[in-house]
């Protein structure tokens, strides 16, 4: 769910990175004075530094589905419902464009996201 002051929240991060990189200490105050998380900080900070790193449009979901055949990129299984996931993660750099977006299985990617947790916190 997107927050209500998310434009003011990216100005301040914009405002934090005048000075340099933006530290945990900085993300944390940031999170509590805008009532979030650090992680949305984070997301902010990268979709300042890359563009829209998160968003997947409908239609570039389906031509991934298409071109992946609901075939999960991690484990080789079809699935019923398949799920895009960045190859490399957004909180490591990874944008959303095709070649970094492959569908997953639901139990493989819940299996990546927490792996990515372990290399890439936040």
């Amino acid at each position: 769910m997107a927050h209500q002051n998310i434009e003011e929240r990216r100005r301040a991060v914009k405002d934090a990175l005048k000075e340099g990189q933006l530290s945990m200490s900085q993300r944390k105050q940031l999170a509590k004075q805008f009532n979030c998380s650090p992680s949305a900080i984070w997301s902010d900070y990268l979709t300042l530094m890359n563009g829209s790193v998160f968003h997947v449009s409908r239609n570039m979901k389906k031509r991934i589905i298409e071109r992946d055949k609901s075939v999960c990129y991690i484990c080789g299984n079809f699935t019923d419902n398949p799920m895009i996931e960045h190859k490399i993660p957004a909180r490591a750099g990874g944008r959303s464009i095709e070649s970094n977006l492959a569908v997953a299985c639901q139990s493989c990617n819940i299996k990546k996201r927490f792996t990515d947790e372990l290399l890439y916190p936040i």
